[in-house]
């Protein structure tokens, strides 16, 4: 008897196998998405799904032939056609048309296929293939709603979250957040966690299904930055895949970290690409990757004292921030490869990597979302950094460095002189030099949100 699992679950393939040859490119996206959480499933589930897939082919010769090639790839071809070519013997044979799925989300068909781009039969040999920008986007995310309008699945290239509600429209279960089944206890707010082989992780509590989809959560133990294991964290899981973690310690300091979005790949997969290592078991030995965008660290009073961006940020660094006894910053150091020092009367100075000062500041601000502000100034006689009121021409302008390393620009009033015995009259003919620049820091990024 075929378990119903794999009957569903080929019925499925086959179903967007046809649509995706007719050029259906939802369904194509689609099988893509669901070639790429597929191929990660244990190699005898696979070999029963082909099986189940063979038999309905038999059965059925309408349907397209699928061939499921370990955890590699997904190929797709029709079996019978009523465009011809001649072949090298002088034969007329069908042009069967190709669709290869692959398990990084990449689609490739023939150049006669019905996905492929115009004129590509033009372009290209027969035995080309074609990458498609348009189908398998690794950019793809979806968070789809029920009639109610609450999310119900949160979708992205490579996986997909289901969200199941009782009938109040709480949350009860959530499936597929790195394979793993969250279940609510009825009897409190305590929600039981297993991997997909079954095995019992550690709970999670106070779990919020937002309605832009991201996923709130409380939990303990498990570490996603090899330093805190054991300690409290409250998560968000975003619905780009991005997951952002603060950790509190017994000495109430907080460290936030943001990673993702986690891949997996099979270990020697470069080398052959249709067989993989194997564990004892005989299963792929599956590599997870989770780039690190930042890691933020405050101190009990909820100061930023830290943050290191990764390569995956905009602007890989680290900074270090030093604080006066009013709990002011003091210091900013490796904030774009500079440092920046409070002075007596309240400006900055600004120094490059080798110690030569080369601006001044105004006006910085270390907002507990991670965002630095402050502006550049322009002085105008005797010594900015020593003199008790200083000279100086503030900028409209107040620059922002984000938490991921992006900057922006807070537009302000014209630019106005500042400090001792200064006519406050606009001075149209003095013109900044600020030289900022603006960011990719987007309306609803979670990486510009308050944490």
């Amino acid at each position: 008897m075929v378990d119903q699992n794999v009957a569903k679950e080929a019925q499925k393939l086959e179903g967007l196998a046809e649509k995706s040859l007719q050029g259906d490119k939802e369904a194509a996206n689609e099988l893509s998405r669901e070639v790429t959480a597929l191929v990660k499933e244990n190699p005898a589930y696979l070999k029963q799904l082909q099986a189940k897939i063979d038999a309905d082919e038999k059965a059925n010769p309408n349907l397209p032939n699928i061939e499921i090639e370990g955890p590699a790839r997904v190929i797709v071809e029709e079996r019978q056609s009523k465009d011809t070519k001649w072949d090298a013997s002088g034969k007329q044979v069908p042009i069967l048309d190709k669709q290869i799925y692959h398990n990084d989300g990449v689609v490739t068909v023939t150049p006669t296929d019905a996905l492929a781009p115009k004129d590509a039969a033009k372009k290209y040999h027969d035995w080309d293939r074609v990458q498609l920008s348009d189908v398998g986007n690794t950019e793809f995310q979806e968070v789809r709603t029920d009639a109610a309008g609450r999310p119900s699945t949160i979708l992205r290239y490579n996986s997909r979250v289901e969200i199941e509600r009782d009938k109040e429209g709480n949350p009860v279960k959530i499936e597929g957040i790195d394979g793993q089944t969250w279940t609510k206890d009825i009897a409190d707010n305590t929600w039981s966690v297993v991997d997909k082989d079954g095995n019992v992780l550690q709970d999670r509590t106070d779990v919020v299904v937002k309605p832009n989809g991201e996923i709130v959560s409380k939990g303990v133990g498990e570490s996603i930055d090899g330093k805190h294991a054991g300690s409290d964290y409250s998560e968000v899981l975003y619905p780009n895949g991005l997951r952002e973690r603060t950790y509190t310690d017994e000495k109430n300091i907080q460290t936030t970290v943001l990673e993702g979005p986690r891949t997996i790949t099979y270990k020697g997969l470069d080398k052959n690409p249709y067989n993989p290592e194997r564990d004892e078991n005989g299963n792929p030995i599956v590599e997870v990757k989770s780039p690190c965008h930042y890691t933020m660290e405050k101190d009990a009073n909820g100061r930023i004292t830290s943050i290191e961006r990764g390569k995956e940020a905009n602007m890989p660094e680290s900074v270090k921030l030093e604080y006066g006894k009013d709990g002011n910053p003091t210091k900013i150091v490796g904030l774009e490869g500079q440092t920046m020092e409070k002075n007596d009367n309240g400006t900055w100075t600004v120094k490059d990597a080798e110690g030569k000062v080369v601006e001044y500041r105004s006006d910085v601000v270390v907002q507990p979302n991670g965002d630095i502000e402050f502006k550049q100034i322009q002085p105008l006689d005797g010594n900015i950094a020593k003199d008790s009121e200083p000279a100086y021409i503030e900028p409209a302008e107040t620059k922002v460095v984000h938490l991921d390393g992006s900057t922006s620009v807070k537009k302000g009033a014209g630019l106005a002189p500042t400090g001792r015995g200064l006519d406050t009259k606009p001075q149209p003919n003095k013109k900044s030099e600020d030289p900022f620049t603006h960011g990719n820091c987007q309306p609803g990024d979670p990486l510009c949100s308050s944490l």
